[in-house]
């Protein structure tokens, strides 16, 4: 399981059967630049600093019936590994049923987070508050700046996506920007592993926004944390957080976190425009809910 920060907002991601939300599977061909590249596209400067647990195996008949299984150092057999994960980790009852039963619409307050997790929380508010942003690595925000260096022309395969990306190409066009290309875990696009996520990039002269989403399947939930800059969509029921960005050497970007309840979503741009990225969020949700009913 792996626990990390999107866009300066906790995001839990509770992953069944060791498969991760941006796990770089297939990776094989590429160099290790590239790799860090698309990981650090997935995450925020946090991802370190939380205490790393033991994947779990999950119960089932073969596991269970016969000869006693042989377990890897530290592993162990679970019924079901989310809420082993948050019990175990120190989350509150109250979060533990936001983490089960999680519908994009929750937020988790702080006194439902382990006291390390609080402690990580607060510190970035502290900053939050009194700078007006987020520190980030350099490399991070480097690498986010030259996104365009990265990506492929080519599309993933339809079959190879486990979860259906809403469009939001009209949006952006309209906006001016031009649809770049496509990033994924994979980098190769006709590599035969599954695709949980996908991030499109779309540049307007020496702007661009990245649209980054990923199918909540398999286990993954995640929940936007209290105090952060957080606005909310569709008629206030999903909350969203907002964030600006900034590098030792001054390079600011910004970031608007979300989730429909099925796909989590992370909309980061090069320009100032909360009003622009919230009215973006909100036809993006809007088309991922509709495609949900249909």
């Amino acid at each position: 399981m792996k626990k990390i920060m999107v866009g300066g907002i906790y995001i839990a991601i509770l992953t069944v059967g060791g498969y991760y939300y941006f796990s770089g599977h297939q990776l094989s061909d590429l160099n290790l630049d590239t790799q860090q590249t698309v990981e650090a596209l997935g995450t925020q400067n946090r991802e370190n600093k939380l205490p790393q647990v033991q994947e779990p195996i999950i119960a089932n008949q073969q596991a269970t019936q016969g000869a006693a299984m042989i377990l890897p150092e530290g592993a162990k057999i679970v019924q079901d590994p989310m809420v082993d994960f948050v019990t175990t980790s120190g989350y509150k009852p109250s979060a533990i049923k936001k983490f089960t039963e999680f519908t994009g619409k929750e937020i988790l307050l702080l006194s439902e987070l382990p006291d390390d997790e609080k402690k990580l929380v607060i510190e970035d508010l502290e900053v939050i508050k009194k700078l007006g942003y987020l520190k980030v690595p350099q490399d991070y925000a480097d690498k986010f700046m030259g996104v365009v260096n990265y990506i492929s022309h080519q599309e993933p395969p339809a079959e190879h996506l486990v979860f259906q990306p809403s469009d939001i190409s009209q949006a952006l066009y309209s906006m001016g920007y031009d649809y770049m290309g496509v990033i994924s875990p994979h980098i190769n696009v006709n590599a035969n592993a599954d695709w949980n996520s996908m991030i499109q990039v779309f540049q307007a002269g020496d702007d661009i926004i990245s649209v980054d989403q990923g199918g909540i399947g398999r286990g993954g939930v995640s929940l936007i944390t209290e105090g952060y800059d957080n606005v909310y969509l569709q008629n206030q029921e999903y909350p969203a957080s907002y964030l600006k960005n900034r590098a030792e050497d001054g390079t600011e970007f910004y970031s608007l976190s979300f989730s429909s309840g099925k796909t989590t979503f992370k909309l980061m741009s090069t320009k100032e425009d909360k009003s622009g990225l919230t009215q973006l969020a909100e036809k993006l949700l809007e088309a991922d809910l509709v495609k949900q009913k249909g």
